[in-house]
């Protein structure tokens, strides 16, 4: 995406149950959807992470993508096909401490946006994806709702979902992975992001389940600590 203001999504990391958080790859017809996600495909210009005196604290993503890690010595962050759910290239990580990749987009109070990601992997203890809103100011907004895959072999890809409505000053959704503890023999791959935008009225529910109830609460934006994340501009 081109950097968005602020690029930061601050959330109370808390796990929710599987049955909560994986849903099949499947089609659900939905009137007057839009897609505003940029580069969900991850397929984009390649800039550099931020690094420190040798030490990287961003991961090398497409441009319109932020992100912040921990520095591991061990990890290892490759954008290839091989780790393409569709397209050219996906996401791989491996050997992780505390590593998340964020993009915000437009948004407007009271319209619903699904967001979706592509992910597979080896997982102990998990990863995470995030939805969360933020005002005109860049001050984080609303609920944070998130999907987490849990522990074990994921090596055929899972779609992991979440939605909502805009909370009343949400000016920008956004849309994160986290992946955290990699130990040896860890990897995940992530593709194929996803945000749609449709109206209101529009009602749906995924897996017995209304994707509008939100899964955690917000948070203020903080500097990064143990619970929370991040995303910083390069």
């Amino acid at each position: 995406m081109v950097l968005l203001p602020s690029h930061r999504c601050t959330t109370n990391w808390q796990p929710t149950t599987a049955s909560q958080m994986i849903v099949p790859a499947r089609v659900f017809a939905l009137r007057s959807i839009s897609q505003i996600a940029i580069d969900g495909s991850l397929e984009g210009q390649v800039v550099p992470g931020r690094r420190i005196s040798g030490l990287t604290f961003g991961l090398d993503l497409p441009v319109c993508w932020t992100s912040k890690c921990e520095p591991a010595q061990a990890q290892t962050v490759e954008l290839t096909q091989a780790a393409a759910h569709s397209g050219i290239a996906g996401l791989h990580l491996a050997g992780a401490t505390d590593a998340a990749l964020f993009q915000w987009v437009e948004a407007a109070p009271g319209r619903i946006y699904d967001v979706t990601v592509f992910v597979r992997g080896r997982v102990s203890p998990g990863n995470s994806m995030s939805l969360g809103w933020l005002d005109a100011s860049q001050r984080y907004v609303g609920d944070c709702t998130l999907a987490r895959l849990p522990e074990g072999e994921w090596t055929g890809w899972v779609r992991l979902r979440q939605g909502g409505v805009a909370p009343a000053g949400a000016c920008w959704v956004g849309i994160g992975v986290r992946v955290q503890h990699q130990v040896p023999g860890d990897w995940v791959d992530v593709d194929d992001f996803s945000v749609k935008e449709f109206p209101r009225n529009v009602e749906t529910q995924v897996s017995g389940f209304s994707f509008f109830r939100p899964r955690c609460s917000a948070v203020p934006v903080q500097p990064i600590s143990s619970g929370s994340a991040t995303a910083r501009t390069r």
